[in-house]
């Protein structure tokens, strides 16, 4: 254990270097666009970062996952937490930090580190410090950065130093905010319920068959849309304040098939006589154009740091 311990405190510096050289020598060409082409194909994407909760107190226990397209295998997630000072940005925070005499320690082991390895895994909790943050009434920000890698990770880190952006190498950067307000008050994620398909709701957990044949696959049109859960919406309700309608933004991505809008808004309103609003769904019309398997992502974010996502897996026969 304490083998593997060490080495991944350096593969974390490494992860660090390298994606300080590579902002550094290519701006941010090495970071992916979470909003990409909602046709999936051979490249690999990073398609959401997600803090649960999005906003925290100090002490509070953040968990850091992804939504991840890798067709050839799993990729190994590396999650870096770095706390800036005053006026300091993400390329600075980190650059500001990294060295070659030290490695970043894990967080778990030195709380007080403003640069630690939080974890490896698709999923990795993290505790922020409480004394790090002032108490001046103002939010504060931690910068996450996640490295997915689907190559040897020595091989990654080389590339990422060298400033070139590698398909197989992919950093993406997540802003967690900070604040001193009553917990209640704090924003949470947006979550999706189901998706819709052609006014039939479906179960996430059950794979929806779509009859077709090699003939006529091409003619199919289907409309889609996904129900959000409206409990998890609460920026119609600010604290203090009168509701006021919202819209929160819906990207769709498929791995067969097109899409006719990659991105929709989701308007929601003040549900009279009641603490939860009423959200309209969009719809958005999909033409598989294939046999076979398939698998539809829709990622659901507030404009406020929170995001969720819902997958459905399809079978088209």
């Amino acid at each position: 254990m304490r083998g593997d311990a060490t080495k991944q405190r350096r593969l974390a510096m490494l992860a660090c270097a390298g994606l300080v050289a590579g902002l550094i020598v290519g701006g941010t060409g090495c970071m992916p666009d979470f909003r990409g082409a909602s046709e999936l194909d051979e490249t690999n994407q990073v398609l959401a970062v997600r803090a649960t909760p999005p906003e925290v107190n100090p002490g509070d226990t953040v968990t850091l996952d992804a939504l991840v397209h890798w067709p050839a295998g799993t990729p190994m997630l590396f999650w870096l937490v770095c706390i800036p000072d005053v006026g300091d940005t993400f390329l600075s925070c980190l650059s500001n930090r990294v060295g070659d005499a030290t490695d970043p320690p894990f967080c778990a082991e030195d709380p007080t580190a403003r640069l630690c390895l939080a974890g490896v895994g698709d999923s990795v909790d993290f505790t922020v410090p409480e004394s790090i943050f002032p108490d001046d009434g103002l939010d504060h920000t931690f910068f996450v950065n996640m490295l997915a890698s689907g190559a040897d990770f020595e091989t990654c880190a080389e590339v990422m130093m060298g400033g070139a952006p590698s398909p197989d190498c992919l950093l993406s950067l997540k802003r967690v905010v900070v604040s001193y307000r009553d917990p209640a008050e704090l924003n949470v994620n947006p979550e999706l319920s189901h998706f819709v398909l052609d006014g039939v709701d479906l179960d996430p957990d059950i794979v929806g068959n779509i009859d077709a044949d090699e003939d006529n696959v091409d003619d199919i049109r289907l409309e889609v849309s996904v129900t959000a859960e409206a409990t998890s919406i609460n920026e119609l309700y600010p604290p203090g304040e009168d509701p006021s309608p919202f819209d929160l933004v819906v990207s769709f991505f498929t791995t067969c098939g097109r899409i006719s809008l990659e991105k929709v808004f989701l308007s929601c309103a003040p549900n009279e006589g009641t603490a939860e609003p009423q959200c309209e769904p969009t719809s958005v019309f999909w033409r598989p154009e294939t046999t076979g398997p398939c698998t539809f992502h829709a990622v659901i974010r507030d404009g406020n740091g929170g995001l969720g996502w819902l997958t459905q897996q399809f079978e088209i026969r």
